[in-house]
């Protein structure tokens, strides 16, 4: 369920850095609760050093598990305070990263650094972030839904919510089946888990909250082993709830995730539309359905055949690209620098070639974005020539070909 859900494999195949941390996460929990800790120190680096998230995950699970596993054993203190300090090797980490961090600024110049010729900062988490639990917020209800709610994650929420809420009340005959430090370790690094991953909201992008996905399979697997006592009982369940979620993969079709998103038209079928505006961008990777986006906008390139003295645009300032083809044809690949602009006397393309006022100009429009001025522009200056339509798996983008309407016009080239 873990490899197989589908978020985690749609990132398989378009990767990003939170993929990356939910992985390192995974194998430092691993050796961390094996007692392994220097491996769990080794993968804590990586941890740490993926993305900034990890920093707090880094240190929220060390102390949750300093403090269920070894400050409140019922040892003396004496041995308590040995244990903590057997624990140094997995400090190291934290303290590279200190004085990475420590560093940093010496490292960096007014150009840009010496030895990070790129970096430009990034945005930074506030501490009305930090301290922002207003669960009325249409972003923060947006994040519990990815976590708890979308891609059929909404029967693990189910179990693990009547698990904690029967274990409570039942604590001896859980801590007898379980482990009551197991089911408190799990249960804190949970909601550390979801406190972490929706402190920084600035998209709504159902990747950033991978780093939480892992825990809740190990509260649903205890909730499992609480329930169903067969052996039996527990693999017909996992069952049923592993084909489902292995089917998200490839459609829509959690019920409960469609009517809390809501669903928006992408041609012949509906996805889920994840964030408030019409404009959908990485909020759709939440299966491989996103794929579909790339696919069709191939058959759009495969029919164009478009070289360097073609104009595509539309209204979005980057282009979608995916694994259809490999990526060494470079058959999709446009200038990075191009920037298109327009008055209202003349349209300038700038990138690798100048053109202005172009004979003809292609217009890709994506069903998940709304169409803006510039192709208004194109309508009240230019003549529609053509609109074609391609198809992928239901998923369907228009190209809008236009064309001056005076012969006179020319291409100026520098």
């Amino acid at each position: 369920m873990y490899a197989l859900a589908p978020l985690t494999v749609i990132h398989i195949i378009q990767p990003a850095f939170d993929f990356g941390l939910m992985v390192f996460f995974v194998i430092f929990l691993y050796f961390l609760l094996t007692g392994k800790r220097w491996w769990a120190s080794l993968i804590a680096l990586a941890v740490l050093f993926t993305k900034e998230t990890g920093i707090a995950v880094y240190i929220g699970t060390l102390s949750i598990y300093a403090l269920v596993y070894i400050l409140t054993e019922g040892k003396p203190w004496k041995e308590r305070v040995r244990s903590l300090i057997n624990m140094w090797p997995l400090c190291i980490p934290g303290l590279i990263t200190i004085a990475y961090y420590a560093m940093l600024p010496f490292l960096l110049t007014e150009n840009d650094g010496i030895f990070f010729p790129n970096w430009k900062g990034g945005e930074t988490v506030s501490l009305r972030n930090i301290l922002d639990f207003d669960i009325s917020n249409v972003s923060m209800q947006a994040y519990l839904k990815f976590i708890f709610v979308l891609n059929f994650n909404w029967l693990l929420s189910i179990f693990v919510l009547a698990f904690l809420l029967i274990a409570f009340f039942q604590r001896k005959k859980a801590s007898e089946l379980l482990g009551g430090r197991n089911i408190l370790f799990t249960l804190f690094l949970l909601l550390t888990a979801v406190v972490i991953v929706t402190r920084f909201r600035p998209y709504f992008n159902p990747r950033y909250i991978l780093l939480s996905y892992p825990v809740l399979l190990l509260s649903f697997a205890q909730a499992l082993l609480f329930f169903f006592r067969k052996r039996f009982m527990r693999l017909s369940l996992l069952l049923i709830i592993f084909s489902l979620i292995y089917c998200s993969n490839f459609r829509t079709i959690d019920p409960l995730s469609r009517w809390t998103f809501g669903t928006f038209s992408v041609g012949a079928k509906k996805m889920l539309k994840i964030a408030p505006s019409i404009n959908q961008k990485d909020a759709l990777v939440y299966n491989l359905e996103s794929t579909d986006i790339s696919y069709a906008q191939e058959k759009l390139i495969d029919d164009l055949s478009p070289d360097q003295n073609h104009v595509l645009f539309n209204d979005v300032k980057w282009t979608i690209v995916g694994p259809a083809r490999p990526f060494l044809q470079f058959r999709r690949r446009f200038p990075a620098n191009i920037q298109i602009t327009y008055d209202q006397t003349e349209i300038t393309i700038e990138g690798s070639r100048k053109f202005k006022d172009p004979k003809l100009l292609h217009y890709v429009d994506y069903p998940n974005f709304q169409k803006g001025e510039g192709f208004e522009y194109m309508k009240s200056h230019y003549a529609l020539d053509s609109v074609k339509t391609y198809e992928h798996n239901g998923f369907q983008i228009t190209l809008y070909t236009f064309s001056l309407p005076s012969p006179e016009a020319s291409i100026a080239q520098p």
